[in-house]
């Protein structure tokens, strides 16, 4: 099994924040943790194998996927190459043109959202470098067409969240940008597809889940005074939630390069 993250084009940082080539060159058969991390994507497979469900179901040849709220499990069999667009947390709608909440906790061909040639297009190209640049120019082109204004707001609210290691009351924000409870509700569950409440509670997550995996001689203790977690119970309800697991449940089983997407033992 091969992993390789690649930057996107300068012009697409605001809309990609990565793509993710995974590569399976033989017949063997890998179990994925895939985790609530905050983020909507676009998966193309090409091969003979592919990713399968809990349910064994294939995943289609090009599908994209919402915001997840909870863990699921995937299993990859077969020879295969799928190239994963991980995109900016309110890039769906700019780029879909649809409403994020629409496609939360689900996936769907692309052609179902909007209509392409990109499969084919994709299964054509002979290397990865001409694949990504075909994902790149659609999803531009999608983009222009759309023609949805930036939101100062949604972007205020993430680099906001940044800034602050994701660690800010609604409040603040809602105080920052001198809306109402109502307004944030409704830009949030538009651009992210969820609650602000819970799209809080998955940055924190996430975040936290990153900080445990680069110390994991940190104790859990340690971890909820850093992300103010009310203590060890409601640090670990919350990973169970996200990840399907424990914190030391995760350490020992899961492997590879990607937190998120890890391959698990």
């Amino acid at each position: 099994m091969s992993y390789q993250k690649i930057s996107p084009p300068f012009y697409l940082k605001p809309y990609i924040h990565h793509f993710l080539i995974i590569e399976n060159k033989d017949d063997s058969s890998t179990i994925f943790r895939v985790m609530a991390d905050g983020y909507p994507g676009l998966i193309f497979q090409q091969g003979e194998g592919c990713f399968k469900d809990e349910k064994g179901n294939p995943f289609p040849k090009l599908f994209v996927h919402g915001l997840g709220t909870r863990f699921s499990q995937k299993t990859g069999e077969g020879k295969y190459l799928s190239i994963i667009v991980c995109l900016q947390p309110d890039a769906l709608k700019t780029i879909l043109g649809v409403d994020a909440y629409l496609l939360t906790n689900h996936h769907y061909t692309l052609d179902e959202v909007v209509r392409n040639s990109l499969c084919q297009k994709l299964q054509e190209a002979r290397t990865i470098t001409e694949k990504l640049e075909l994902l790149s120019v659609f999803i531009w082109r999608q983009i222009i067409r759309n023609k949805i204004p930036d939101q100062s707001e949604i972007r205020y609210m993430l680099n906001t969240l940044n800034t602050h290691n994701g660690l800010i009351s609604l409040r603040e924000i809602r105080d920052g940008l001198r809306i109402s409870e109502r307004s944030l509700e409704r830009l949030v569950k538009s651009y992210f597809g969820v609650s602000p409440q819970l799209f809080m509670r998955i940055q924190r997550f996430q975040r936290a889940l990153h900080f445990l995996e680069s110390h994991p001689d940190r104790s859990f203790t340690d971890i909820c005074y850093e992300y103010s977690y009310a203590d060890q119970s409601h640090y670990i309800r919350e990973f169970r939630e996200f990840a399907g697991s424990t914190p030391k449940q995760f350490l020992l089983k899961s492997r590879g390069p990607v937190t998120s997407f890890s391959e698990w033992d």
